[in-house]
């Protein structure tokens, strides 16, 4: 295969009816229910687990590590040339195949001598003919600029070489003689430049040249030498490293670009530690509320599996999952695994069918309001807790008579519908849910007593925030509920200390802290008065009832 040709055999897909389920209770006719969807053929299978990769294959995203420690996400999309800007240029082709955690090294010509023609854009006023569109796609397919960088696979850049080194350095030694001298480098920038055009040998030729120029190397330590070339390794040498995009790889790139605005300034150690306290695992079944992009049900998704339901409520009319674009897998197979609803339809299930009915009576579907169900009474005539919902259904005649914009109004709210009640299925039905996950701006205290009761018995409810003074007053109200047992708040915090042979030191440049966790666990308050009956009462003496103590009476009888 060239360059520039797309694989032949695409991945088989398979054209399916994705059936949503729906509650006893709603009664959708067959056309509202079933959508079709293409799903790959792989996403039938039940054990079907997107996140186990252990090769890179086309049309996914994986995470590429610079010498710089930069991360970057890219799609592999075959026919491509990816640019790492300094670091040179590499055709998706060569990776493919590969198994993770490679270190490649590119060499050859630079990014600058390799790529294809681009397509001119018109200028302003300027218009192309078919024609000549037509000719520049064939020339977008010619390559002009001569041979293509080349990879080879090299040892991963590890610090065991280094660390045998340091470890031979006597404890007093030290650079306290070494005066910073900046005539001591002997190389100008625009030589070095010249240098980094010129070398084929991915850049090791420009630092072996810097390090014969420097004055001043030779009387350096052993640890600074090693801190030196290391500093010169991230800054001229071409490698990239490949890793699969899991959500510690996710979160760390989150955090580079914008900490507080995307993932609520969560560290990896606090991800880690509520996938822990509420016990994730494949096949369970949790309510999540995420503020964080998308990155708590991609880490949730990833630790179960693909196994299990997620029931994702949100605040506003469309849920923010920029996240799950990332998972090799299709938006039917997502939508499966990962069902919505909004803060109103939770709390307030009963309003569902009047909203609809309102936003009918908005579009001129219906033009007087019609009777909505209610909830169905007990016996005693009180309502019960599960509400069935009734949809008004139109007939083939009716929708035919329909506008083609009200038609496609009332398949939108169809499927709403059904999306709903699904979602309400899965809340409500015994025994409850298995474990609630909060990472969200509203208003903590109010909210996390309205989630209690969801939750069957012993589930564990864990809710994240930045600032401790969000969960305190959080706590207080927790603790006086007795349906939650030891609310506690938890601060992570770690450290990374940088060690010689009897010295040890913090690094100067980590992050300040990682958030704080409230965590408690469900249970079911009785009613029993379980204080002892006996215990604490005063024994009657003979004063009180006009008989001799017991102990008296022994006594006496002893004395006989």
């Amino acid at each position: 295969m060239t360059n520039n040709e797309l694989p032949k055999n695409p991945e088989p897909v398979a054209e399916v009816l994705d059936v949503k389920p729906v509650s006893e209770a709603t009664t959708l006719t067959e056309d509202t229910t079933k959508l079709r969807v293409k799903i790959p053929a792989e996403e039938l299978d039940p054990n079907f687990n997107p996140f186990e990769q252990t090769v890179i294959t086309p049309n996914t995203y994986i995470l590429i590590r610079l010498p710089s420690d930069t991360l970057r996400i890219v799609k592999m999309i075959p026919g491509i040339s990816v640019n790492l800007g300094k670091f040179g240029s590499f055709w998706v082709d060569d990776i493919l195949g590969h198994p993770f955690g490679l270190t490649y090294e590119i060499f050859g010509t630079g990014p600058e001598e390799k790529g294809l023609v681009k397509n001119r854009r018109a200028k302003k006023g300027e218009r192309k003919t078919n024609k000549q569109r037509a000719e520049e796609a064939e020339e977008e397919q010619v390559d002009v600029r001569g041979p293509r960088p080349q990879l080879r696979i090299v040892p991963a850049l590890d610090n065991t070489e280094e660390q045998a080194k340091t470890d031979e350095m006597m404890p007093e030694e030290n650079n306290k003689d070494l005066v910073y001298d900046p005539d001591a480098m002997k190389l100008s920038m625009a030589e070095i430049e010249a240098l980094k055009r010129t070398s084929v040998d991915s850049g090791r030729e420009v630092i072996q040249k810097m390090i014969a120029a420097h004055t001043s190397f030779d009387k350096k330590t052993t640890f600074s030498q090693e801190k030196y070339i290391k500093r010169k390794e991230q800054k001229f040498l071409r490698r990239f490293a490949t890793e699969p995009l899991g959500a510690a790889q996710l979160l760390q790139v989150y955090l580079e670009k914008d900490p507080y605005g995307r993932v609520r300034d969560m560290s990896e150690e606090s991800l880690a530690l509520m996938m822990s306290m509420a016990n994730v695992k494949p096949g369970g079944k949790y309510l999540v509320v995420d503020d964080a992009s998308g990155l708590l049900v991609y880490a949730m998704l990833e630790r179960m599996a693909g196994q299990g339901t997620i029931v994702l409520a949100h605040a506003n009319e469309h849920t923010s999952l920029d996240a799950l674009k990332y998972i090799k897998a299709s938006e039917a197979w997502i939508e499966s695994r990962v069902r919505t609803i909004n803060w109103l339809d939770f709390l307030h299930p009963e309003e569902h069918d009047l909203c609809i009915m309102e936003e009918a009576l908005g579009n001129g579907e219906i033009t007087e309001p019609v009777q909505i169900s209610q909830p169905v009474q007990s016996a005693d005539g009180v309502p019960t807790e599960n509400y069935p919902y009734r949809f008004v259904e139109r007939t083939a005649e009716e929708l035919a008579a329909m506008k083609p914009h009200q038609r496609a109004q009332y398949f939108r709210r169809a499927k709403r519908h059904a999306d709903f009640a699904t979602a309400r299925t899965l809340i409500d039905e015994a025994p409850g849910l298995d474990a609630v996950l909060v990472t969200t701006d509203l208003d903590l205290p109010e909210l996390m007593p309205q989630l209690v009761d969801r939750l069957r018995g012993a589930a564990p409810l864990v809710a994240y925030s930045p600032f401790k003074e969000t969960l305190v007053p959080t706590a207080h109200i927790l603790q006086k509920d007795l349906r939650v047992l030891a609310p506690t708040i938890i601060e992570t915090r770690v450290r990374r200390y940088q060690t010689l042979p009897g010295r040890m030191h913090p690094l100067m440049t980590s992050r300040g802290g990682g958030g704080y966790l409230l965590c408690g666990t469900r249970v079911f308050p009785t009613d029993v008065d379980a204080a002892g009956g006996a215990r604490g009462r005063k024994r009657k003496t003979k004063e009180e009832n006009g008989a001799e103590p017991a102990s008296k009476q022994v006594k006496t009888e002893q004395e006989e």
